[in-house]
């Protein structure tokens, strides 16, 4: 079905962009990344998923979290 081709595509895409791509929820909770995510911060999968984004880069991402959200 086309809206399941679809979602492949899109995931393959996100996975393999050359640009960090990460889904975080308004508490900071990290989901999901992608490699270049990963690359960039040098943490593996497994580590980022336990940390919070501000923990990561509190100063700059608190800045900016509130207004986001």
């Amino acid at each position: 079905n086309k809206t399941l081709r679809d979602l492949k595509l899109y995931s393959y895409v996100i996975n393999n962009t050359l640009t960090p791509v990460a889904w975080i929820d308004k508490k900071g909770k990290i989901y999901k990344t992608n490699k270049a995510y990963l690359d960039l911060l040098g943490y593996t999968e497994e580590e980022l998923l336990e940390l919070n984004i501000l923990a990561i880069d509190g100063e700059d991402y608190g800045k900016m979290w509130d207004a986001h959200w």
